[in-house]
């Protein structure tokens, strides 16, 4: 806990600033997954739209990654980021209003454009602010404490909720993203171009400097049509087809409850605890999975994530036993969680490489895509063909592009280097 504390220290305010703003923003989000289903009748939603208003986002993001990416070049970090905050704000508000169905769906549309801009902001800063040797870390931290911001969300929404009402929930949300959001991105501003920077490795950067242009980044290029895939592939996986799937396959196999040690448990209350998992190693995972592939290299710790998926996708596919079947669903979600974290900070570090605008905004594009489609399409592909078939084809897809990733992806970016923080 010491040594977190001691690495946050080191980051600079500029980007500290943005993650925690880009945190609290998750007071509205997160929290509408739990109280909208709840209390959509109350609010005058139709129940049959809830699943609209809480997936719109995911899909708008589809287009406004590239929006924002263009938009970045013309207004600036920093103004993009206080506009987007001021929007999240606005957007958790109308949440508690009696505004109907449209008024409903535009905010959540809106809130997918300002998460875009955000991420995309903070990750611009982590190249901006980092080296290879300390960007894997700082990337990690970055990742921990959105999910923290997310959890923090779920918990204090239900909270609220009982003690408050539905409406001023999300009153005092929207008043708390702006009180104490906007102060962050102005001190962020502030600090911006401050001598509180991270380490660069200056023999690294000089070798930057003598590298040919033109080779470079024809190299890059290849590179990311893998981190591309991996990214599409990898939030599938984790952000949908694990997650829609997982009680199905409970229930198929082992009914409405299984015997632990005389004890009779609901699949439901499995379902729920290993599903928390995600909870748990999204925070903690990612600050790992940076140090190690900082100390290791990219290619080691993409090399070992993506081999331990596919063993436990086959696996969950194929294993009988209760035991086995736990053992294989906790695996997966490790894993999944360290190879999207690992991408992550590869397309970081292509962009600092190319300085090119739009890669990280075709990179959260597909990442995004595959979370939008696992997450529409994994239950219903899983009823109709098989979740045996649907995981074992996800295994060989996960092979066929690591195994081009493996080849083509520049040995440089996922050298062994020494951190700085």
């Amino acid at each position: 806990m010491t040594g977190l504390i001691d690495r946050l220290r080191k980051i600079p305010g500029e980007v500290l600033y943005l993650f925690l703003a880009m945190g609290i923003t998750l007071l509205g989000d997160s929290s509408l997954y739990v109280l909208l289903p709840i209390y959509a009748k109350e609010i005058g939603i139709p129940v049959a739209a809830v699943g609209v208003l809480l997936s719109i986002n995911r899909f708008i993001r589809l287009g406004t990654n590239q929006f924002v990416s263009k938009l970045y070049s013309k207004i600036g970090s920093h103004r993009l980021f206080l506009v987007s905050v001021i929007l999240a704000g606005i957007t958790t508000f109308l949440y508690g209003l009696p505004v109907g169905f449209v008024i409903f769906l535009i905010s959540r549309a809106v809130w997918g454009g300002c998460w875009s801009s955000m991420r995309l902001v903070c990750f611009i800063k982590i190249s901006e602010n980092s080296d290879e040797s300390s960007r894997g870390i700082v990337t990690g931290i970055f990742n921990s404490i959105v999910r923290i911001g997310s959890l923090v969300a779920t918990l204090l929404g239900g909270v609220f909720a009982e003690l408050a009402g539905y409406r001023n929930t999300y009153y005092i949300f929207g008043l708390l993203t702006l009180a104490v959001c906007v102060p962050l991105t102005v001190l962020s501003a502030r600090q911006a171009g401050s001598n509180d920077v991270m380490e660069l490795d200056e023999e690294l950067e000089a070798q930057d400097e003598d590298t040919n242009i033109s080779n470079r980044k024809g190299k890059t290029e290849v590179g990311l049509k893998s981190v591309y895939s991996m990214s599409f592939l990898g939030y599938w996986i984790s952000g949908g087809l694990l997650s829609t799937t997982i009680g199905y396959i409970l229930m198929t196999r082992f009914g409405t409850s299984i015997s632990i040690l005389g004890l009779s448990i609901g699949i439901a209350l499995i379902t729920s605890l290993l599903t928390s998992l995600k909870w748990v190693y999204g925070i903690s995972l990612p600050v790992v999975a940076g140090r190690l592939s900082a100390r290791y290299g990219r290619l080691t710790l993409v090399t070992f994530s993506s081999v331990t998926l596919v063993l436990s996708l086959v696996s969950i596919a194929l294993v009988k036993s209760f035991y086995g079947l736990s053992l294989a669903i906790i695996a997966a979600f490790a894993a999944s969680t360290v190879l999207n974290s690992v991408l992550d900070i590869l397309a970081v570090d292509h962009h600092s490489i190319t300085e090119n605008g739009n890669i990280l905004g075709h990179y959260m594009t597909c990442g995004d895509l595959g979370a939008a489609f696992g997450a529409v399409a994994g239950y219903s592909l899983a009823v109709a063909l098989g979740y045996s078939n649907v995981y074992i084809v996800s295994a060989a897809a996960l092979v066929l592009i690591f195994t081009a990733a493996s080849g083509i992806i520049p040995n440089r970016l996922f050298s062994k280097q020494k951190m700085n923080i």
